[in-house]
């Protein structure tokens, strides 16, 4: 997996696809290459982010909330839902098929509050909505794509990439930023490349040059995990296991 100190910003994809993040949401399509994380994005550490939800039916509430609450074991943050619209993060539901992004993790705090900071499209099965959470979500604590990771070496046809893409509200630009583009190794922190991340955008084999599908990821991997806990280091210390326990308690009090 890998870290990065670039910001980005992608459109919204095809259903069956993953989407991006709008960190830069001021100046669309302005974004840079991303693999899987963003040291720079990412929440102090230990912290306590407050989560808003809009838009959703109480099944789409639970969906998001379980979804979220995955990460949570992996992480030393501590996720807080409230309601309203003062959310750190804000995650509006999408009942009209626009599409799923988010905002790349600390750059949620620069949009304004009256705009969502993550949208999930529910016009998709259960299944590929929660994969979406998990995705954006990712994006929203500063992870980032892990196709474009250094080490990936999957054989892109560039020229099928690029007319698959664009037919799925992908400018050229945005394929070769998006898709084609890898991070320079020397500009990013990362783990192993990891093809079964929940961050890894599935590649049909007709767009790989003798290469086997990339299938549509729906659950954590062992090394989204591991990466993530790299990211936020949890303190298994007597004293840090009661004072995470601790904050959780006042949190679910408040």
């Amino acid at each position: 997996m890998t870290i990065s100190n670039l910001s980005t910003l992608s459109p919204p994809l095809d259903p069956h696809l993953y989407t991006g993040s709008p960190s830069d949401a001021v100046t669309p399509h302005a974004r840079k290459k991303r693999g899987v994380a963003d040291e720079s994005k990412a929440w102090p550490q230990h912290s306590t982010v407050k989560i808003s939800l809009s838009n959703m039916t109480p099944e789409q509430t639970s969906l998001v909330k379980k979804a979220i609450n995955e990460w949570s074991p992996h992480t030393n943050l501590h996720f807080k839902f409230i309601k309203g619209n003062d959310g750190d993060i804000r995650i509006a539901g999408d009942n009209i098929g626009l599409g799923s992004w988010s905002a790349l993790g600390t750059d949620a705090l620069h949009l304004h509050r009256s705009e969502p900071t993550m949208s999930i499209d529910f016009t998709n099965p259960d299944d590929t909505a929660r994969a979406h959470v998990l995705h954006e979500f990712g994006h929203a604590l500063g992870l980032l794509h892990e196709h474009q990771h250094p080490e990936c070496s999957l054989n892109i046809d560039e020229q099928a990439a690029y007319e698959h893409f664009t037919s799925q509200n992908f400018t050229k630009d945005d394929v070769g930023n998006n898709i084609l583009g890898q991070f320079d190794a020397s500009e990013v922190k990362t783990s192993e490349y990891d093809k079964d991340s929940i961050m890894h955008y599935p590649f049909p084999a007709s767009l790989l040059n003798g290469g086997d599908e990339i299938v549509f990821q729906t659950k954590l991997s062992v090394g989204d995990k591991k990466f993530m806990r790299s990211m936020y280091p949890i303190d298994e210390s007597p004293a840090g296991k009661f004072l995470y326990s601790l904050t959780q308690f006042f949190i679910s009090r408040s």
